[in-house]
């Protein structure tokens, strides 16, 4: 069976952070987009947490 991955917008926040643990215990694979991805580290509590660099503001 394949792991679930989804993607948190808003994973740094208040709400976020509170639907990554509880996604991260059931086995969710979270992916957190993130302007300042160094200032959030303590969010990868586990191997199912990865946060990703992205800026809306800058050009793909």
């Amino acid at each position: 069976m394949k792991t679930s991955r989804v993607c948190i917008l808003g994973g740094t926040g208040f709400v976020g952070r509170h639907l990554i643990t509880r996604l991260t215990a059931a086995g969710i694979c979270c992916r957190v987009p993130s302007r300042h991805p160094q200032r959030h580290r303590e969010l990868q509590v586990s191997s199912l947490v990865k946060l990703i660099e992205a800026d809306p503001f800058q050009p793909a």
